[in-house]
């Protein structure tokens, strides 16, 4: 029904439904048949192997998008503090606890992965930002989809962003956000905190600040493009800002 939605919209080949892309599926062996229609390739749909070796090749990119489409559905991972541990081990120990955001709570709310979650049992998480499609309640508030997201894909395609404190000038700023920015940070600076929607907070390398406001404020007016005109095609600035996308986004968390 996506893939439907997208093809009425544009952004992928006309006449694509959900009843004809699901018999490509079936005639490709089983799969879904999203894969077969956006790439008239029967044979690879059917591979399993190739499937996996694209989504881990693609895997940043694919939970990036979940970020952008799920935003601002962010649970905050709390990993056990080893001091208060039972044993006092290294290895820490415990569960993780879980905070989500809610409009009309003045604090972070607990909430708990729901036992049918595939995650339910994990104690150690990839990031400290999941993202998650619905919550239930029922004797205590429920997560029960979601997914480890980088803050990189969520300084690329969550909320509003800004710097905090006085690492760069207002003047800076500024031109950070027309797309202007060739300025450095301060001698001795050598991490800022970027904020989103000025709740999640993250340090970055100083030297990296400019560089994502300004791919942030680009990509931003790049998206808004391609959802006027969807059938726009890329010239090499903007496919360029797409590969630094995809490089900030294959940058591991610190």
């Amino acid at each position: 029904q996506l893939l439907e939605l997208l093809s009425e919209a544009g952004f992928v080949r006309k006449g694509l439904r959900a009843g004809y892309v699901e018999k490509l599926g079936r005639q490709a062996g089983g799969s879904d048949g999203v894969r077969v229609a956006l790439f008239d390739d029967p044979e690879a749909a059917s591979r399993p192997d190739l499937l996996q070796l694209e989504l881990s090749e693609n895997e940043p990119l694919l939970k990036a998008l979940l970020c952008a489409a799920l935003y601002p559905q962010i649970m905050l991972v709390n990993e056990p503090d080893p001091k208060k541990s039972k044993g006092g081990g290294k290895g820490g120990g415990g569960a993780p606890s879980f905070v989500i955001r809610e409009s009309d709570a003045p604090a972070p709310v607990p909430v708990a992965l729901h036992p049918s979650s595939v995650n339910a049992r994990q104690t150690r998480f990839s990031s400290r930002y999941l993202v998650f499609a619905e919550k239930v309640r029922t004797g205590q508030l429920y997560v029960r989809d979601c997914t480890p997201v980088s803050y990189w894909a969520l300084l690329l395609f969550g909320g509003a962003l800004e710097s905090e404190g006085a690492s760069l000038s207002q003047q800076a700023h500024a031109l950070a956000k027309a797309g202007k920015a060739k300025v450095r940070p301060p001698p001795g600076l050598t991490e800022v905190v970027l904020a989103i929607d000025g709740w999640i907070k993250v340090r970055v390398p100083a030297h990296l600040e400019v560089i994502v406001l300004e791919v942030r404020t680009k990509l931003d007016k790049l998206l808004q493009q391609k959802i006027a005109n969807p059938e726009a095609a890329l010239n090499d600035a903007k496919q360029g800002i797409l590969d630094v996308v995809t490089m900030l986004l294959a940058q591991k968390d610190v």
